[in-house]
């Protein structure tokens, strides 16, 4: 004759119906503040890239065009570039909003 030798598995005790509504505020709670963590964390990341400031090359390799496209779009003032000491530079959130807005139209930027 065999005898199980496992052991019982361990009975929880049942919780009070406080304890189980302290667990369910508590979850409700982490779960609030990861929302709130990960709306921060993408706020925090948009609000650097609004304020960068890019380089004549750092657009183009951006936009996958050559230089000298970027350098001709800027000198006539068909996307949002201003010179610094006589270097064109760019804001990123200008940027994004140009493509926006190119986007919206079609493309219809630079038929030159």
């Amino acid at each position: 004759m065999f005898v199980n030798a496992e052991k019982p598995a361990a009975v929880q005790p049942s919780r009070s119906p406080v304890e189980r509504h302290q667990k369910s505020v508590n979850l409700k709670i982490l779960h609030y503040a990861a929302h709130i963590f990960s709306r921060l964390v993408t706020f925090m990341t948009s609000s650097a890239d609004q304020g960068e400031i890019l380089t004549l090359k750092q657009v183009a390799d951006f936009l996958k065009v050559t230089e000298r496209t970027i350098y001709r779009l800027a000198a006539a003032g068909k996307i949002p570039a201003f010179k610094v000491d006589g270097t064109w530079r760019f804001s990123r959130a200008e940027i994004n909003q140009w493509i926006q807005r190119q986007q919206k139209e079609g493309g219809q930027a630079d038929k030159t």
